[in-house]
């Protein structure tokens, strides 16, 4: 919608057959410049979501990262209780950046930082300078960064984000090697997170949530 001018798209269940009219006519709509209203009280439903920051990764980790897809985050979508848990968070989004190189231009390796300290894309590089030559860093695609991001819980979403980092050596293990590793570092992000949010006062039974994933990430962690 434009001042004077609005575009209307019809929809295929529309039973009145309207047609669509693509910004060539003259409306009256008094459009106003006004905030639209965020929904306070989500729907309730699975709040761990689990996705790709990167869509690439080595190969050896390919069939792991599968079964978050097709198994794991199912079994969370199907098994977590989230009527039972509260409507005061809508996300919490695990956000993976698996280590990759497909060929010269086209590469990322993670160096995990040994500090928790959270670093600025400026101050990574100058670190890693101190690590590698400059040579060894845009031969490998060599990056800095921490194990986990913790990004803050907005309240106009109800969403929060942790970005999880995996440096070459991750694809390098075995697959069940991987999944005890992913079991790891999926249980501390969703912790911590909560022990943030927690502080909160949010009216929301964090600890049944907790049991239940920890639940369904130890089952997924033993499947073979």
């Amino acid at each position: 919608m434009e001042q004077g001018r609005t575009s209307f798209h019809s929809s295929p269940d529309d039973k009145s057959q309207r047609k669509t009219i693509l910004s060539d006519y003259i409306t009256k709509e008094n459009i106003k410049d006004s905030k639209l209203q965020s929904q306070r009280n989500w729907i309730p439903k699975n709040p761990i979501w689990i996705q790709r920051g990167i869509s690439n990764c080595y190969e050896n980790s390919k069939e792991v990262i599968e079964s978050i897809n097709k198994e794991l985050q199912v079994e969370l979508n199907q098994k977590m209780q989230p009527e039972k848990y509260g409507r005061k968070v809508n996300r919490i989004i695990l956000n993976c950046s698996f280590s990759y190189f497909d060929h010269y231009a086209c590469k990322a390796n993670y160096i995990i930082s040994e500090s928790d300290k959270k670093m600025t894309s400026k101050n990574a590089y100058i670190e890693i300078q101190k690590m590698f030559s400059k040579k060894e860093i845009e031969e490998n695609g060599y990056f800095l960064r921490n194990r986990y991001e913790f990004g803050p819980y907005k309240k106009d979403t109800g969403n929060t984000k942790i970005t999880i980092h995996f440096e070459k050596e991750f694809s390098e293990l075995s697959h069940s090697e991987q999944r005890i590793k992913l079991h790891e570092y999926f249980s501390f992000a969703i912790n911590k997170t909560v022990e943030k949010l927690k502080t909160k006062k949010l009216d929301y039974n964090f600890e049944l949530m907790l049991t239940d994933f920890n639940e369904i990430l130890s089952n997924w962690k033993n499947k073979k």
